[in-house]
């Protein structure tokens, strides 16, 4: 048995993913914020080839504890990593304090827990595959999302950096970068007569992304068909990119 760690794990992509990792037979180590896990198991309920951990990135006093924890645990090949947040703000008020949280999160924050990853990685002589969700909005610009958009293109590249750094050690790193993902949390907003036109119409396809989109990438990237594919970025836009 193959065993994946997905962070983020009660977002809509992390439990498209989840569910679809368990049906593929692999043992999912799942993380997100200690707050959610009764919310995870809830969702989760009676499945079995699964394991919760609280983990809040930002937290980097206990995040290396809990870390070995779940590899002394568990031989992870994989990781997954489903982090960000996007404030929508115009230029002109964004604040250093509002940019500082958009910025540490999206950038800082994971990629230092990409590093806690990478080392037990490493130290372990474990070689495996990291894939990391970015965005459509780290190719090209939109307005009122500076620095979900520098943040996004900051991470699509760190993985490149990445895969080129950790090629050494047998680790393929890839990202993701998605256009508007419609969930049920979302599906009143993204179908709004304004999203419509400033969304949906621009993307050559006609349509929005679903977290199965996602989940099928993400399959197939830690997969052993894609055991040649490292430093890529994998645009799952519609179209919206090419324009």
């Amino acid at each position: 048995m193959k065993f994946v760690l997905v962070t983020g794990a009660c977002s809509e992509i992390g439990k498209k993913t989840i569910f679809d990792l368990i049906k593929e037979n692999y043992f999912v180590v799942a993380s997100d914020l200690p707050a959610r896990e009764e919310e995870f198991y809830n969702i989760f309920r009676n499945r079995t080839n699964i394991d919760f951990f609280g983990i809040d990135i930002r937290n980097r006093s206990t995040i290396k504890n809990i870390i070995s924890k779940f590899f002394e645990k568990y031989k992870i090949e994989s990781c997954v990593f489903i982090i960000g947040k996007n404030l929508l703000v115009p230029f002109f008020q964004w604040d250093y304090n509002k940019l500082c949280d958009v910025f540490e999160l999206n950038f800082i924050y994971v990629s230092l827990f990409i590093k806690d990853i990478a080392e037990e990685f490493v130290r372990r002589r474990t070689e495996g595959s990291f894939v990391v969700i970015s965005s459509q909005h780290g190719i090209v610009a939109n307005t009122q999302r500076l620095p979900y958009c520098v943040s996004k293109s900051m991470l699509s590249q760190l993985c490149r950096c990445l895969a080129l750094e950790l090629s050494l050690f047998n680790i393929r790193v890839n990202s993701i970068s998605p256009t508007f993902i419609e969930t049920k949390d979302n599906c009143e907003l993204l179908n709004s007569s304004y999203m419509l036109l400033d969304a949906k119409e621009k993307i050559p396809l006609q349509r929005y992304a679903s977290p199965k989109d996602i989940s099928g990438a993400i399959l197939f990237l830690i997969s052993s068909r894609a055991k040649m594919i490292t430093g890529h970025d994998l645009v799952i836009d519609g179209g919206w990119t090419i324009q």
